[in-house]
């Protein structure tokens, strides 16, 4: 059995190394490979490596490898990552490593980085590993590498690597199970803790659905007060109407402000806000970047727009083609269906929702499918950045899912001006998404829960016996009056500011101490380039005057330039 490498770091030596990531390699791998991945992983960066602990599992020839990493390792990515952290004065800056033992607990790692960071620091550094000069993978010749790919990515393209996951602590996981999913505890839901765990994703997936499921009491108490009054029922929707579009709009301005209170409390608001890391799939010709002098990748704007013009638009009105052609098919079906119930009076009812149904599920299907064809055309556009890519796929779902949903509806309501039409096709599109949608949140885990736990069953006798590399594996495998009321809606849009005004206060006072701290900085590096200055012409000349300012001076624009 293997044991841990040891840490670049002297002073991090620790005989108790929790493991964070596991890496499951395909079951008959290669060894030369593993040994290969196991020394990029434990090499220095300097060199192309990621510093981090590797250890190769209980044997020593499986296919399993075990990642952590040290103290200093994690506190140094701590800062390339942008994350902020409570300063001693109890502000929320950014962490900086030479100024760590300022900061409130950074004396202890697990204190000062919950899990899921230490996590994400080490799963984001082996995506970040790169080809240096190899050309191909060692033990599979015929899977060629070229200069400044990701390793991992290559991997699992390759299906060399099987998957990789963060790992759970099962005490941890037990205390957070109690809380969550107490049966007689009416509290909120513990999100920090769901933080610390799972990270800021899961949280604040959870943390919107506690918002909105509190938030849907005003507008179900309002309806049911209108219900009872004793009003024409245009008048009744004309008041629910009003009411909810006011509602709405006060929803979403309330979550913004929650989620910057969110973000910000887990310093993750401004995370590499300024110099965002180009994605793990960005592929180009190796460079260095000017801004930042890294070794970066490097594609031509001009072939992305290419790709944007020329595949991606064109694919894009060939699915919103296909979005008109079926709700063509719709009122034919409509009309067919109504013809059909009025010469059989013995009909029911319920067949003329038939092609209100069926036009649903395919304006669902569609939605589905262009998500998917979206995603591979926004991966092939090779965009840079995660938020650039993030945009570009938001733009083309956004753009199709509003033709698909509401094209048909505009019709109705506009051109057609059928009010009982229209009440049957929101009823189906409102009531059949909503089905659909808590199936698939709420049926299929649960599901899945109930036939892992049957299997779990199977195995609980052996599970004592049962080593502790498959027990890791288990792990990995467990969207006039109307203007009106368009005024109100852009009025309390912008009434109520996103960010609250004390979070903004924090941030500015934030960004104005590392404004600060960069004048002094510049201006110590102007003094000492002074001193060199007035040296050198001491020695030369003896004279300290007007070219020594002027050279000081220029010194200081040069720099200024160079951020």
């Amino acid at each position: 059995m293997g044991s841990w490498t040891r840490p670049t770091c002297k002073c991090c030596i620790s005989k108790a190394v929790q493991p964070l990531v596991a890496l499951e390699l395909i079951e008959d791998i290669n060894m030369e490979t593993k040994r290969w991945l196991m020394t990029r992983i434990q090499a220095e960066k300097i060199v192309g490596g990621a510093e981090l602990m590797v250890h190769p599992g209980e044997d020593d020839d499986g296919n399993m490898l075990l990642v952590s990493a040290s103290q200093h390792v994690l506190l140094r990515a701590a800062e390339v990552v942008g994350l902020y952290k409570l300063y001693k004065d109890g502000s929320m800056i950014a962490f900086s490593y030479r100024d760590s033992r300022n900061f409130q607990n950074s004396d202890n790692i697990n204190e000062f980085l919950t899990l899921a960071e230490r996590q994400f620091i080490i799963l984001r550094t082996l995506e970040n590993i790169k080809v240096v000069d190899e050309k191909y993978i060692p033990g599979y010749p015929t899977e060629t590498l070229y200069p400044g790919e990701a390793i991992f990515n290559r991997l699992q393209k390759s299906k060399i690597l099987h998957t990789f996951y963060p790992l759970h602590d099962e005490q941890i996981l037990c205390k957070l199970g109690a809380r969550w999913h107490s049966y007689t505890n009416l509290s909120l839901q513990p999100i920090d803790s769901i933080y610390s765990y799972f990270g800021g994703s899961v949280a604040m997936y959870f943390s919107f659905l506690e918002f909105f499921t509190c938030s849907l009491m005003p507008i179900a108490a309002f309806g049911a007060a209108v219900v009872l009054l004793s009003m024409d029922t245009i008048d009744k929707c004309i008041l629910f109407s009003v009411f909810n579009m006011i509602w709405s709009t006060v929803v979403m301005e309330l979550w913004k402000r929650h989620s910057s209170v969110l973000s910000y409390t887990w310093g993750t608001m401004q995370m590499n806000s300024q110099f965002e890391e180009p994605r793990v799939d960005y592929k180009g010709s190796m460079g260095i970047n000017p801004i930042t002098h890294r070794y970066q990748p490097y594609y031509p704007a001009w072939r992305r727009k290419l790709k944007i013009w020329c595949v991606s638009v064109p694919v894009l009105c060939l699915f919103l083609s296909f979005s008109l052609f079926g709700m063509y098919v719709f009122f034919r079906m409509e009309a067919l269906v109504k013809a059909y119930y009025s010469e059989n009076d013995g009909c029911w009812a319920c067949v003329l929702y038939l092609p209100s149904i069926l036009h649903t599920l395919y304006v669902t299907g569609m939605n589905s499918l262009y998500k998917m064809v979206a995603e591979v055309l926004t991966e092939w556009e090779n965009h840079r950045l995660e938020s650039s890519y993030q945009n570009h796929l938001t733009i083309k779902v956004l753009v199709f899912r509003f033709v698909n949903c509401f094209a048909a509806l505009f019709y109705i309501s506009i051109y057609l001006q059928d009010l009982e039409l229209l009440r049957k096709k929101l009823a189906s599109l409102l009531v059949l998404t909503q089905i659909i949608n808590q199936l698939i949140e709420t049926s299929v885990p649960y599901l899945y829960k109930t036939i892992m736990r049957k299997g779990a069953g199977l195995k609980k006798m052996t599970m004592e016996n049962t080593p502790d590399i498959d027990k890791i594996k288990l792990q990995g495998e467990m969207s006039s009056f109307p203007h009106a009321l368009l005024a109100i809606k852009i009025i309390l849009a912008f009434a109520i500011p996103d960010v609250p005004q004390w979070v903004k206060l924090r941030i500015e006072r934030v960004e104005y101490q590392s404004l600060q701290a960069l004048k002094h900085k510049l201006a110590e590096a102007d003094k000492d380039d002074s001193r060199e200055m007035a040296a050198k012409e001491t020695l030369s000349d003896g004279t300290t005057g007007f070219n020594s300012a002027e050279s000081s001076l220029y010194t200081s624009n040069k720099q200024l330039n160079l951020l």
